[in-house]
C-alpha cells in the first residue's frame, strides 16, 4: 500500500531510521579506514616498489561496502549492507585480466564498417 499520508507511526520506518545512524556513523569510520589504506599502500609504493594486493583488496572491498552503504543512506536500496549482507568481493585487478581476444573477420572478407554508398 502506497500511499502520501504521513507514516509517523510506522515502526519499519523507524526500524529503517535506527539502521540509517548505524551506517552513518559506519561509513563515517571506514572513511578514516579508507584513507589510511590509501596512505599505506602509496608508502608501501615509495619504499619498495609495489602495492600490497590484501590492502588492495581490502581497499577495493570497503569502497563497495561504502557505496552500498550510501545507496541505503539514500533510499536508492533496501538491502543493508555488511553485516546484515555478505562481505563486497573486489574487483579482479585489471592488470591481471587477461585481454579479450579479437574477433575473426566476418566471412568472405567483407569489413561490416565500411559501406559503399
Amino acid at each position: 500500500m502506497n500511499s502520501d499520508r504521513p507514516r509517523f507511526a510506522d515502526p519499519d520506518l523507524w526500524l529503517r531510521f535506527a539502521y540509517m545512524v548505524l551506517f552513518a556513523a559506519l561509513t563515517w569510520l571506514a572513511r578514516w579506514v579508507a584513507l589510511a589504506i590509501a596512505f599505506l599502500q602509496f608508502l608501501l609504493a615509495l619504499f619498495t616498489g609495489r602495492e600490497n594486493e590484501n590492502l588492495r583488496r581490502l581497499g577495493d572491498g570497503l569502497a563497495q561496502w561504502l557505496a552500498q552503504a550510501w545507496r541505503f543512506l539514500t533510499f536508492a536500496s533496501e538491502r543493508k549492507p555488511y553485516p546484515f549482507d555478505d562481505w563486497p568481493e573486489p574487483a579482479p585487478d585489471p592488470r591481471e585480466v587477461a585481454p579479450a581476444a579479437p574477433t575473426p573477420p566476418p566471412a568472405g572478407g567483407e569489413d561490416p564498417e565500411r559501406r559503399d554508398d
